[in-house]
């Protein structure tokens, strides 16, 4: 058996288990997309529009990971309540439904600016508000610098209609939730420096667009995800990214069969929340379960609930498939793992992508353990 992207139970004295394929550390001075969500003072938490936002966002970094080949770094969601009440807003703004976009956009940023969440002069920094009140959202994008740089800065926010449209109902083609999640791609593309095919189409006379403005979300984001983008000189969106130190994390994916599959992951989730890394397959899976060495007992997770709450690059987890599906993780190569293992029995990953023999994979608790098993999801069978 060689071991490569599978999860192992190990039966074993107290132990910590190191293996030593390379890898890159994680940098945790990255330079980040830090992301928002923002409402008035009178306006209550929307939990359904804010969990939808978080799968639709994982969607969006996963469909750049295979434009450019990297996504981008993202931080941990921060909730923000306004200094005003919506009418408050409104006596300074014209509000929705007939709202001043740009208006509201500085309005939003200008306050998150004011009170510290907001810095447009760290280079290594760019900004996603989602905004939840209705009367003051908009959905615009600012860069930071030049286009196709990669300076820092730049501001993308989503308004309210986008979030309540990520998480509507699919229907027979998506063509809603998709449009909106286009927004979002589209959005951040400018805040990440990328313009419109032409910036000059807004300056009035005819529309100046070449034979390429069909085939990039920064045209044609109602196509999302069947749009990309451009790599031609006139429009180096996929090189100007590829540069950009932002876009610093891979996506693997991992096909998992109908029924039960043992899985570990062979990189650094980023973020490692379970509803996270396996947004890709919501809807797709019943239950999942990781192994609590310490207390000999089961963790599960199942979407809505469970006590499973972080799945990373040291855990191995059974996950009950109705259908065939691909999991897309985002994250980064691990540096120098330590696993700690109890006596008796433990349910480990194995985080990299190189492929070992049990034995060198093993080797630094050779001796400390007696038997391994993986489990073959074809065959159904384990593996020893």
């Amino acid at each position: 058996m060689v071991i490569r992207c599978a999860a192992v139970v190990v039966s074993a004295l107290a132990v910590v288990l190191s293996p030593a394929p390379a890898g890159s550390a994680a940098d945790i001075t990255s330079p980040t997309v830090h992301v928002l969500y923002f409402r008035a003072q009178d306006d209550p938490l929307d939990q359904t529009l804010l969990a939808a936002f978080e799968q639709g966002l994982e969607d969006v970094r996963r469909w750049y990971g295979q434009q450019v080949g990297k996504t981008f770094h993202r931080d941990t969601l921060v909730e923000v309540v306004g200094q005003k009440t919506i009418a408050e807003y409104c006596s300074d703004l014209t509000c929705q439904p007939a709202s001043e976009w740009v208006a509201a956009f500085h309005a939003v940023v200008g306050e998150l600016e004011e009170r510290g969440y907001v810095n447009r002069d760290d280079p290594h920094s760019v900004y996603l508000v989602a905004v939840q009140t209705y009367e003051i959202s908009s959905s615009l994008g600012d860069p930071g610098g030049a286009w196709f740089s990669s300076d820092g800065g730049g501001v993308a926010t989503l308004g309210h209609r986008e979030l309540q449209d990520i998480a509507a109902e699919c229907g027979d083609d998506c063509y809603t939730r998709n449009r909106a999640l286009g927004i979002l791609a589209h959005e951040l593309g400018h805040a990440f420096n990328l313009p419109h095919p032409h910036e000059d189409v807004y300056s009035g006379g005819a529309d100046p667009c070449d034979e390429h403005c069909d085939q990039t979300v920064m045209w044609v984001y109602p196509r999302y995800p069947h749009v990309g983008l451009l790599n031609v000189p006139e429009h180096p969106e996929i090189d100007a990214l590829r540069r950009n130190p932002i876009f610093s994390l891979d996506v693997e994916t991992i096909r998992l069969n109908p029924g039960w599959n043992l899985i570990s992951l062979p990189l650094q989730p980023q973020p490692a929340a379970a509803a996270s890394v396996l947004s890709s397959v919501e809807g797709g899976y019943d239950v999942v379960y990781g192994w609590d060495a310490g207390a000999g007992s089961y963790r599960s997770f199942f979407g809505a609930g469970g006590n499973l709450g972080r799945l990373d690059e040291t855990t191995g987890f059974w996950i009950r498939m109705n259908d065939e599906a691909t999991l897309s993780v985002v994250g980064e190569a691990p540096g120098p793992v330590q696993i700690p293992l109890v006596e008796g029995w433990n349910l480990i990953g194995y985080p990299w992508r190189t492929p070992l023999p049990p034995q060198e994979a093993l080797a630094s608790i050779d001796g400390s353990y007696e038997i391994v098993y993986a489990w073959n999801p074809s065959s159904r069978s384990w593996l020893f």
